[in-house]
C-alpha cells in the first residue's frame, strides 16, 4: 500500500491497525521498512506504521532527494495522516530524520526512540570525522556497488547471511538520493536542540557500534534515557532484538 504526499509515493505496511497508540518506524540509510519485521511482535499494543523513506525499497523516486526532503516528506505525511498520539522509532538514518520532527512537537507526538542513531555529527572525534568524510569519499568517486559492499562489511562484519541481504536493499536505492543523503549529513548537529526533549527522547546503542560512538552520542540526552545492547550497528540477532525491545517498551510505558 501507498501513502501519496506531493506526488511522492511513500509504501508502508501497517500492523494492529485497531490500536489506537500509533508508532511511526523510519529505517536506516540503503534499507527499507523489512528491517523491522522483527520488531513487528513485540510491540502489539500499539498501532504500527512501517514506511519505506523516499527512494529506498519500493517508494523509488525518479528524482534525487536530500536529507532535508526526507525530513519534509515524513513531516507531511504525519501531518496528513492526522495521528492523535504518536511515537517514533528512528534507526540510524532514520533517527535523523525522526529528531527534527520530533524537536517541533507536532499535535499528537508524545516520545522519540533513536536506535544506533547520532544526534550530531560534527561533535566527533578525529578518527569518526575521518570516517565520515572517507565514506562521503567512497559514495562519489567509486563504483555504487563497490561503496555498497564497504558500507555492508562495515554494519555487519561477521554476519554473511544480513550482509548480503543489506548489500541487495542499498543496490535497489536510488543512487543519486543515496550519496546526496551521505553529503547533506556532514552538517548534521542537533546536540543543542536535543536537550529542549528532555524526558521525551531514549536512545539506544550497540555496545560495540563501529559506525556511531554511542557513549560519545548518549552524552546529549539525559543519562537515564540511554540504554545499551551487546552488538554492533546493526541490531537484527534475534537476542539483539528482544532486548531493544525490551528496552524501548520499557521508556514508552514508563
Amino acid at each position: 500500500m501507498y501513502f501519496e504526499v506531493e506526488g511522492q509515493k511513500i509504501y508502508h505496511k501497517i500492523f494492529n491497525e485497531s490500536k489506537k497508540k500509533t508508532i511511526i518506524f523510519l529505517h536506516g540509510l540503503g534499507t527499507d521498512h523489512s528491517s523491522f519485521r522483527n520488531y513487528v511482535g513485540y510491540f502489539k499494543d500499539y498501532r504500527l506504521i512501517l514506511i519505506d523513506l523516499p527512494g529506498f525499497g519500493k517508494s523509488l523516486s525518479d528524482h534525487r532527494l536530500g536529507y532535508d526532503d526526507e525530513v519534509d516528506l515524513v513531516t507531511k505525511l504525519i501531518k496528513q495522516l492526522k495521528l492523535k498520539e504518536f511515537y517514533l522509532v528512528g534507526y540510524s538514518l532514520g533517527g535523523t530524520i525522526a529528531l527534527p520532527i520530533a524537536l517541533k512537537k507536532s499535535a499528537g507526538f508524545k516520545k522519540i526512540i533513536l536506535i544506533n542513531s547520532p544526534v550530531t555529527l560534527t561533535k566527533v572525534s578525529f578518527s569518526k570525522h575521518l570516517m565520515l568524510y572517507l565514506r562521503i569519499l567512497i559514495t562519489y568517486t567509486t563504483p555504487f556497488r563497490f561503496m555498497a559492499k564497504y558500507v555492508s562489511n562495515r554494519v555487519f562484519p561477521k554476519d554473511k547471511r544480513m550482509r548480503e541481504e543489506f548489500l541487495k536493499q542499498i543496490m535497489i536505492s536510488h543512487r543519486k538520493t543515496y550519496r546526496k543523503i551521505v553529503w547533506d549529513l556532514r552538517k548534521y548537529d542537533l546536540s543543542k536542540e536535543v536537550k529542549k526533549l528532555a524526558k521525551n527522547i531514549y536512545v539506544i546503542h550497540g555496545s560495540a557500534d563501529r559506525v556511531i560512538n554511542g557513549k560519545n552520542q548518549s552524552r546529549f540526552v539525559p543519562k537515564n534515557n540511554v540504554g545499551f545492547v551487546k552488538g554492533g550497528h546493526g541490531l537484527f540477532k534475534e537476542n539483539q532484538i528482544a532486548e531493544t525491545c525490551k528496552l524501548a517498551l520499557a521508556y514508552l510505558k514508563g
